[in-house]
């Protein structure tokens, strides 16, 4: 008799949680707030021109991606690209294809929930030794902006 009046009990609890619920999905009750996961850490360490993985960034969004702009010590300067918009020149185009895969584009970004940027080797192995930082920002449709860094500091290759 105990074990049944338990089983009603955590049922009934059960059912008035669904019901506070309103019937909307649960996901929708539980609030999300924008996350960034880092397939090696936000912190690394590499041997200049000897990095031979793909570095993998996820970022989700509650709502809908609305800009994802990446800001990388690539090049001679800082290069600045939203990788939620149409690139505008060729140099955009390429690192676009570069940080998203082939078969993904601004339009798969622009509106998505979450988004994968990878960084290859060939463009992790064009920094010169020195700290460097990414710098990873993204804003959805509800306007929650936020912002984290990938910090890499590259070491000369030891001589032997």
């Amino acid at each position: 008799m105990k074990n049944i009046s338990v089983f009603v009990v955590v049922a009934l609890v059960f059912m008035a949680l669904l019901s506070s619920c309103g019937g909307r999905n649960i996901e929708d009750v539980i609030p999300r707030s924008t996350a960034f996961e880092f397939s090696r850490g936000t912190e690394m360490y590499i041997t200049e021109g000897k990095f031979q993985d793909t570095v993998k960034i996820d970022i989700y969004v509650p709502a809908k991606i609305v800009t994802v702009d990446v800001s990388t010590p690539f090049g001679k300067e800082d290069f600045h690209i939203n990788l939620a918009e149409e690139p505008k020149e060729f140099g955009e185009e390429k690192m676009q294809e570069s940080m998203l895969g082939k078969h993904t584009t601004y339009r798969h970004v622009l509106g998505a929930k979450d988004v994968r940027v990878h960084l290859v080797p060939e463009v992790m192995n064009s920094l010169s030794t020195g700290k460097h930082t990414i710098t990873f920002a993204v804003l959805d449709e509800k306007d929650e902006y936020k912002q984290r860094d990938l910090n890499i500091t590259v070491v000369p290759e030891k001589k032997k």
